[in-house]
């Protein structure tokens, strides 16, 4: 699926392979932290990229555990790849650090030197640290630096896991939101089949649906042709005509035609009447949904911290989003209803069963 610059958290595509994997493509560009990509491979890892603009941090991966039974995936390790800064001697230019949870070890890697093919390493662990540096003449860090890097390794590595968790979150966040997009589009189109009843359904344009969508186009054409044959055309007016008209019986009298126009005519105004009102009763909810929320956060947000702040903004963001639907919705509903109302009278006029009107 692709989307057009503007989508909340930026997201360009959404790629998924039922069963196997599913990747989010972002425009980085409108991202604070740089993401470029999130690629999820079910109950094996996921891997960040990130675009290093902003910062020299280029890719982040967590591996999982194998899940027991009634629980979720747990990180076993995690792993950060750094580009290099020309600037920052190589010896101490970070490119990877790995912090395997499940061991309590963590790893840093440095970049190469210069006309080097071997590059200085460090491990620290709760047991002790090691170090390995390839340059001779490097200064061996004292104990009590050691010490001081794990403890600023250990913080790093609870931000990582933190950040880790809130784009876990963001991407549950926007499958749900694509899953409410699709129940509106499929919840619109049923509950206009049951309104009109022909099948035609007039989609705005920022719903159309593609020739290669097979599954939303199901819901958009007309049934397949093994179905048209075997279907029976429903006549609309049978059930208002007050008896069974053959050949042989006598035509209807004017007041019998004028009555069954007028009933006809009141069983679709009473549909499209009943369909404005679900409508409009959506929208008042979710308005006033959406009203109640602002006054409570224009009433705590000096006590709120940054998380409840974007979350109070993306609830805003998709509470908008549903109402400019319901609206959209709400006023093809009305055009769509004048033009079936106006269709069924000029239909009525010219069916031969109330030939009886024109007298």
């Amino acid at each position: 699926e692709t989307f057009e610059p503007g989508r909340s958290r930026a997201l360009r595509e959404l790629v998924s392979i039922e069963g196997s994997r599913r990747e989010f493509r972002y425009y980085d560009g409108a991202r604070l932290d740089g993401l470029m990509s999130r690629t999820e491979v079910f109950g094996d890892k996921t891997t960040l990229t990130y675009s290093g603009d902003g910062s020299t941090l280029t890719q982040r991966t967590a591996s999982y555990a194998e899940a027991s039974p009634g629980s979720g995936p747990t990180v076993r390790k995690m792993t950060e790849r750094y580009r290099r800064t020309d600037e920052v001697d190589a010896e101490a230019d970070v490119a990877k650090r790995t912090f395997d949870l499940a061991n309590g070890v963590i790893k840093v890697r440095y970049h190469f030197g210069q006309d080097r093919v071997t590059r200085s390493w460090r491990t620290y662990s709760k047991q002790g640290h090691r170090v390995v540096q390839v340059d001779p003449f490097s200064r061996t860090p004292t104990d009590t630096e050691l010490q001081e890097e794990y403890a600023q390794l250990q913080q790093a590595e609870r931000e990582s896991l933190t950040q880790l968790r809130e784009t876990d979150r963001q991407a549950k966040d926007e499958l749900t939101r694509r899953a409410d997009e699709e129940a509106v589009i499929a919840e619109a189109m049923d509950e206009d089949e049951q309104v009109f009843g022909d099948g035609n359904f007039a989609l705005p344009r920022h719903l159309s649906v593609s020739a290669y969508d097979t599954g939303r186009s199901k819901l958009v054409l007309s049934h397949d042709e093994t179905e048209e044959v075997a279907e029976v055309p429903r006549d609309f007016l049978t059930p208002f005509l007050p008896r069974q008209l053959s050949p042989e019986a006598p035509p209807l009298t004017r007041e019998e035609a004028l009555r069954v126009r007028d009933d006809c005519l009141r069983s679709l105004k009473d549909r499209l009447v009943e369909r404005a009102t679900i409508v409009q009763s959506r929208l008042d909810e979710e308005n006033a949904a959406l009203s109640k929320r602002q006054t409570t956060f224009q009433r705590n947000r000096d006590h709120m911290d940054p998380r409840e702040e974007e979350e109070y903004e993306a609830f805003c963001q998709e509470a908008m989003f549903r109402i400019q639907i319901l609206e959209q919705r709400l006023e093809r509903h009305t055009e769509l209803s004048l033009h079936k109302y106006a269709e069924l009278d000029t239909r009525l006029r010219s069916d031969l069963r109330l030939a009886a009107l024109a007298g």
